[in-house]
């Protein structure tokens, strides 16, 4: 795929657009205008992939990453722990979010990159391309890798490309700004596990698993030739090649018999392997080879580690992978959420959307707690646990810069800044502390009166609010400083303990991290917790109110709700019943949300948790999924091996006959198209099901590592008054007025529309003057369409607000 680095090439002929255009052959170009749709939204920079003639022409107002004029209905899944996009087209999955502010595990795939000084891996827990810096210790997402299951990577460094196999018999391409993946074509193989390239005699070296067969691929079409005989005795897990003296590495976990982590040089020419290196103290998944630092690097579990080829030391360079996030805080100045690894010694960058987080450097401390960003200084303040000291964390420059001690065994868990005072408040739990940042003294202001365990505190400058969390009685509180008390504002329900909070001045939400590692946005104003992203909830069913637009998900003792746009997640109740919930459908028509406990239909209440039974789908029935016709008016199910129709009334259940394709599960109506799809279970495939015959056809495997389970149809946003516009951008943009906030266009709400034409005219208008009465004048049934301020009158005001709802027409 042509990139930033073939500036030189791109757009100085019409002939070279085109082969540009078709390097984006599996970008999608959902308006077939020859711009991918990515580049239809934005241009780039002057010789990057989306400066291309006609990029920037298309709206994306709803902020679904689709040009507006493609936006259509599209499915979500869930496994028990993570969304995922699902494109109907063609089956293909992209996770969404995940359980925890979760750090890497890079494995099967690593390879140094000579011009750019890192290493690129595949992380396989959440299938991304990302990067590791083996001298900061950085590690960076790309983006993800469109569900495919990379098992070797390797580079090219002349022709600038970034080698990987995919689903382990599959050469593909990977463009490393963007983790787009291009097939190149099948090797033949099944179990290609590994990649090499020689950049000495540019060769592409691979092993395949089942056969012990080091091959070589040709990079032009995919195809793989063996090279000597099959090794004897030896699992190759992984290869790199040395550029600096020419030798192919190899690592194997099973030698002659014995479970060793061995390296092993490699023969080129015939395939034969001698033993180099015992490291039988670290679990390699994948080599790669610095040639900056002359080491060959590999990953176990959480680390990069170096080897040195000379001396055979190999020292553990980097950490990979973090699981305790301690702390977080808003850098206000770029507005961005940060947070502290207590037990990696890391400062992390948290994406709110992904739930996941990016390392920015290293802490050089035993364990960090309480950061917190000061906007004025532009400086992050820390405290270590270990030295009871007040640093400050510069995760470009290096190792962090000493304050002061603040006092033995202090243990301040939680740090708040106030700006315009320059002070910092701080907490252990129990009491309130300020300490000066320019020197770490510190105050005791005393024990916090009426509170529990302090879980966080933060603090709003704008409004002077210092904000805290009382874990005991698990509310949201605020602190007087003066009188060192606390005020209940708000019961809160965050799912475990909060360890800190802070404050996002854009939004005016605190934002904290559980002791689940969960990332919690908390609305001081209403007084709402909810989870970011999905937790694991071992999820069973799943289904879509379309009116709240909120997804509801079973545990089966235990209701959940998630918004699918903003990913907020809200524990509901625990369902009153002695059976498991499994599989839940929302009846579109009377807003009844509906489950079944495998053997017999029931009736939920989303608000109390209360199960009523309906009736029983027949002897010997169980239903591993529902799902209601856009209408309404038909219940289907799934056996797992057959199509049911249900009678929402008795629960009684007809067969409309097998799918003839595994076990099926998540079935869900397309809202546009009004069809039936299901996947079929363990393979993740998306299947389109024949309500008449209940046939399934496959659209696509999705190539994601995931048990999914529910999944649900999202609509495509609304557009009233035809004028190509969403309406929700209609109103935000202020094309049309929303009088009653309902977000619905006033000209397609019941206002002003005297004769339900879903247009505002010159007939409305004299509906209005019939209508007209003046203030506290009662008002016909008839003309309460025209009541915009909805005070039983028609007046001036309302006078008003129609002409500017007709001046829209």
């Amino acid at each position: 795929m042509l990139t930033a680095r073939h500036t030189s090439l791109i757009l100085t002929t019409l002939t070279v657009y085109l082969t540009a255009a078709a390097s984006f052959a599996l970008d999608v170009d959902c308006n077939a205008n020859g711009v991918p749709d990515r580049c239809d939204l934005a241009c780039g920079e002057p010789g990057t992939q989306c400066d291309i003639p006609g990029c920037g022409q298309s709206e994306d107002c709803n902020q679904d990453t689709r040009p507006d004029e493609c936006t259509d209905s599209h499915f979500i899944a869930i496994d028990s722990s993570n969304m995922f996009d699902v494109d109907k087209n063609t089956g293909i999955m992209t996770r969404r979010s995940g359980n925890g502010i979760t750090g890497f595990r890079p494995s099967s795939g690593l390879t140094f990159v000579p011009s750019e000084g890192v290493h690129y891996a595949a992380d396989k827990k959440f299938n991304d391309l990302i990067t590791i810096n083996p001298t900061t210790g950085t590690v960076k997402r790309i983006g993800n890798l469109q569900g495919r299951d990379v098992h070797g990577l390797a580079y090219d460094p002349v022709e600038d490309t970034l080698f990987a196999i995919v689903d382990a018999r599959i050469l593909a391409r990977i463009d490393r700004e963007t983790a787009q993946v291009t097939t190149i074509g099948e090797t033949g193989y099944e179990k290609v596990l590994s990649l090499a390239f020689d950049t000495t005699d540019r060769i592409l070296y691979a092993y395949e698993f089942s056969y012990r067969q080091l091959l070589t691929i040709n990079t032009q079409s995919g195809l793989a030739t063996p090279i000597g005989e099959p090794f004897s005795g030896y699992s190759i897990d992984s290869l790199t090649y040395d550029a600096v003296d020419d030798i192919l590495y190899g690592t194997t976990s099973a030698f002659l018999g014995t479970f060793e982590t061995l390296i092993l040089k490699i023969d080129k020419t015939n395939g034969s392997a001698s033993l180099f290196l015992d490291v039988s103290n670290t679990h390699i998944r994948a080599l790669s080879f610095d040639s900056h630092r002359h080491t060959i690097c590999s990953n176990d579990a959480g680390f990069l580690r170096e080897i040195d080829p000379e001396t055979g030391l190999n020292t553990q360079s980097v950490i990979t992978s973090h699981m305790t996030i301690s702390s977080v805080a808003f850098d206000n100045t770029r507005d961005t959420l940060l947070g502290a690894s207590a037990d990696a010694g890391h400062l992390v960058e948290i994406d709110t959307g992904t739930n996941s987080s990016e390392f920015l450097g290293m802490i050089e401390t035993g364990e960090t707690r309480a950061v917190v960003h000061d906007p004025i200084l532009d400086r992050i303040y820390a405290v270590d646990w270990h030295t009871d000291e007040l640093i400050v964390v510069d995760p470009e420059d290096g190792p962090e810069t000493i304050i002061g001690d603040l006092g033995e065994n202090l243990r301040i868990t939680s740090m708040a800044m106030n700006t315009a005072e320059n002070k910092i408040y701080a907490t252990d739990g129990i009491r309130l502390m300020l300490i000066d940042p320019q020197n770490a003294s510190i105050s005791i202001l005393g024990d916090v009166e009426h509170a529990g365990e302090i879980g966080g505190i933060a603090f709003d400058n704008s409004s002077g609010t210092l904000y805290a969390v009382d874990n005991d009685n698990s509310s949201l509180a605020t602190i007087d400083v003066s009188s060192v008390s606390m005020t209940q504002v708000h019961a809160i329900e965050t799912g475990h303990d909060i360890w800190d909070l802070t404050f996002q001045e854009t939004s005016g939400l605190l934002y904290a991290v559980n002791s689940r590692i969960r990332l919690v946005v908390i609305d001081p104003a209403r007084g709402t917790a909810q989870l970011l992203g999905m937790p694991a909830f071992s999820s069973y069913g799943m289904t879509y109110d379309h009116r709240t637009k909120v997804a509801y998900i079973s545990d089966g003792r235990r209701l959940a709700s998630i918004d699918p746009v903003s990913q907020m997640f809200s524990y509901g109740p625990h369902l009153n019943s002695d059976v498991y919930v499994l599989e839940i459908a929302l009846d579109p028509a009377t807003g009844i949300l509906y489950g079944t406990d495998w053997h017999d239909l029931l009736i939920v209440n989303p608000e109390t948790g209360s199960v009523q039974e309906v009736g029983s789908f027949g002897d010997d029935v169980g239903v591993l999924g529902l799902a209601f016709s856009p209408d309404g008016h038909s219940l289907y199910g799934t056996t797992g091996v057959s199509l049911l129709e249900i009678d929402k009334t008795s629960g009684a259940a007809t067969l409309v006959g097998p799918f003839g394709i595994g076990t099926v599960v998540g079935l869900t109506f397309d809202e546009t198209t009004h069809s039936l799809y299901g996947l079929r279970y363990g393979r993740n495939e998306l299947l389109t099901i024949d309500i008449e015959s209940g046939l399934a056809e496959p659209v696509g495997n999705a190539n994601y590592q995931a048990l999914v389970r529910g999944m649900i149809s999202i609509p495509a946003p609304s557009d009233c008054n035809k004028n190509n516009m969403f309406d929700a951008c209609d109103i935000a943009e202020g094309v049309s007025l929303d009088f009653n906030d309902d977000g619905v266009p006033n000209e397609c709400d019941f206002f002003s529309d005297c004769d339900l034409d879903n247009l505002v005219t010159l007939t409305d208008h004299a509906c209005l003057a019939d209508c007209i009465t003046g203030p506290s004048m009662p008002t016909a049934v008839d003309c309460a369409r025209f009541d915009f301020d909805n005070d039983d009158d028609i007046d001036l005001i309302d006078w008003g607000r129609f002409q500017a709802v007709f001046g829209t027409q």
